[in-house]
């Protein structure tokens, strides 16, 4: 009977996962079950025309694994209908709640009773599985769950595993970098303090993903550079005709890359509301931090070096607030575990602290989920009441060229 037991309970964080593919998948199998047409009924579709261009039809471009990823869900067709973008959520969600699951493991073979706090953390915070339910089809769930894969690696001892994989993730999306590049490097100095580790180990993993980096950019410019004919795949496979002008923002957006950094800081920066979303984003990482017992003053430098400093670089060249909230919370919850799976953080909370962390879920929790661009549903609805004469610049106004980029409309095929 204790064996079954034992055997039951080694499970739980299994369930925990199965139950975080749920939350973050709620509206996307819904719909895919509910109905055999399902095309924009919860799926943005600017989220469908960035994941449009891939390596079949534009060569070796930027971001484009994801985009390849969706042509093979969908049959090796780039007219991506919802119901690959819904397959594509649920890809991302168990891709990060496995190796979730995995470090939650870790810590039951350690015997750390915190392991169900983390647990609970998965499943209710509101900048998590919770808060990616709401913008389905985005590649945010595949690149963390690709940094918390590496961190396995890296706990494994196998730096170059984990190099690589960051480097499959960038080809998704650059955020694997921003966010993955901080982790590996934290991680392996914290292994090599323990003597698990030797300077050989941290600095062939970095040279590595660097060469293949600067590769992978000059391979790009020479064989996926050429903006129209990307253009030309997402107009085509455009399924609704009233999302013409969206499809060619994403278009150009995840074209521009680097290039439209100016654009983005323009369109950003005029935005009276920004700084303070940017502030709002600022604290509730701290209440994240402090929810998850940032208590010792080596976690607390961990999470400033891998999950707030990657923020704050993000957040003043792109507008996705919230978004890089929701990175930076998944690095915080990754982080903190790791460090008490390596046995370096091994101090239990006390009643009192235990009181604390859970008010403050609880306050989050209430606060509502996060968004592509708020870090909570409450910031989402009071912002536009609060910045009522707010007149932020769009596209058209910082770069007023940016459609004749993408070359003339009637050079894209029909839908």
């Amino acid at each position: 009977m204790t064996g079954r037991t034992e055997t039951r309970g080694t499970l739980l964080p299994f369930v925990a996962a199965l139950l975080a593919v749920a939350i973050a998948c709620r509206r996307t199998l819904f719909g895919l079950l509910r109905y055999d047409d399902y095309k924009f009924t919860d799926i943005s579709p600017y989220n469908i025309a960035v994941l449009t261009p891939n390596y079949f039809d534009n060569g070796f471009i930027r971001r484009g694994l994801g985009g390849s990823i969706m042509y093979l869900i969908d049959g090796g067709s780039a007219a991506h209908a919802g119901s690959a973008a819904a397959v594509y959520q649920l890809l991302g969600a168990v891709m990060l709640a496995l190796p979730m699951a995995l470090l939650l493991r870790r810590l039951m073979a350690r015997d750390d009773r915190l392991w169900r706090w983390f647990a609970l953390f998965m499943l209710v915070s509101p900048q998590l599985f919770w808060g990616w339910s709401r913008e389905p089809g985005r590649s945010d769930m595949l690149i963390c769950g690709i940094i918390a894969w590496s961190v396995l690696a890296t706990l494994g001892g196998r730096y170059i595993m984990a190099a690589g994989l960051l480097f499959i993730g960038s080809l998704i999306h650059e955020t694997a970098i921003i966010y993955g590049g901080p982790m590996l490097v934290a991680l392996w100095f914290l292994a090599f303090r323990q003597g698990k580790a030797t300077l050989a180990h941290g600095a062939g993993a970095l040279a590595l993903l660097f060469g293949l980096l600067v590769a992978t950019a000059l391979a790009q410019l020479r064989f996926g550079d050429d903006v129209t004919a990307v253009a030309a795949t997402v107009r085509g496979a455009r399924l609704v005709a009233d999302n013409a002008r969206i499809f060619d923002i994403g278009t150009y957006l995840t074209w521009g890359g680097f290039r439209a950094i100016d654009t983005s800081l323009c369109m950003a920066f005029s935005d009276r509301a920004v700084p303070w979303v940017i502030a709002a984003c600022f604290v509730v990482l701290l209440v994240n931090c402090r929810v998850l017992f940032d208590r010792s003053l080596l976690v607390k430098g961990l999470l400033g070096f891998v999950a707030l400093v990657p923020m704050i670089f993000m957040s003043a060249i792109a507008i996705d607030h919230g978004r890089w909230l929701m990175f930076a919370v998944a690095n915080a919850w990754i982080a903190v575990v790791a460090v008490r799976a390596m046995g370096i953080e091994t101090a239990q909370p006390t009643l009192r602290d235990r009181r604390i962390s859970g008010a403050l879920l609880a306050a989050l929790v209430l606060m509502g989920p996060a968004s592509a661009h708020f870090p909570s549903y409450l910031a989402e609805k009071l912002v536009p009441r609060i910045f009522t004469d707010n007149h932020p610049k769009w596209l058209q106004d910082c770069t007023p060229d940016w459609q004749a980029t993408l070359g003339p409309p009637e050079t894209a095929a029909q839908p």
